[in-house]
């Protein structure tokens, strides 16, 4: 029987199914993780799950590439920031609150990196193309600052909610 010529084209299809799929359990991964885990054994084993998930995570990611994007050190360090303290209060008062606390956090973070001189949107964007022209690079600069301003009165919405609604309708906002 003659030797069967590797299909390259199917080699390629599965190189990029593969990819596919590890983006979106590097971007979705920790939602999944942390909702089958508390459909199954509940909500703070499902925060343990959650922190545990992202410091793999971020440990895979630092062996692989020797390196973590500022973005993805941020949202591992929430993640467990977030999720010690959810298991330190167990408190619903503080669930209704960490969206508020979250988005001032989020919102401080993006204007650091404004005032840093390395807006976060505009990294992320050079990473599709390596030179923007320089007003792309002044729109991201801009965009990612009203992103930063932005999180400011969200926050204070949800500080408002935290003390005056109720979690079930607070959660659209």
């Amino acid at each position: 029987l003659p030797k069967r010529v590797p299909d390259v084209a199917s080699s390629t299809r599965a190189s990029k199914f593969l990819r596919l799929l590890y983006w979106l359990f590097e971007s979705f991964g920790s939602l999944l993780v942390f909702y089958i885990v508390e459909h199954s054994y509940g909500l703070l084993a499902a925060i343990v799950a959650g922190i545990t998930q992202a410091i793999i995570f971020l440990s895979i990611q630092i062996v692989r590439e020797r390196h973590v994007s500022r973005l993805t050190a941020f949202s591992g360090a929430m993640v467990v920031l977030f999720g010690a303290l959810d298991l330190y209060f167990q408190s619903g008062f503080f669930v209704k609150l960490e969206p508020a606390i979250g988005n001032l956090v989020f919102g401080g973070f993006l204007l650091w990196t404004v005032l840093s001189g390395k807006p976060i949107i505009a990294e992320l964007a050079m990473r599709e193309r390596p030179t923007p022209s320089p007003g792309v690079q002044t729109y991201l600069r801009h965009l990612n600052l009203v992103g930063g301003l932005f999180f400011r009165p969200r926050s204070g919405l949800h500080t408002l909610m935290a003390f005056r609604g109720d979690l079930y309708r607070g959660v659209g906002v």
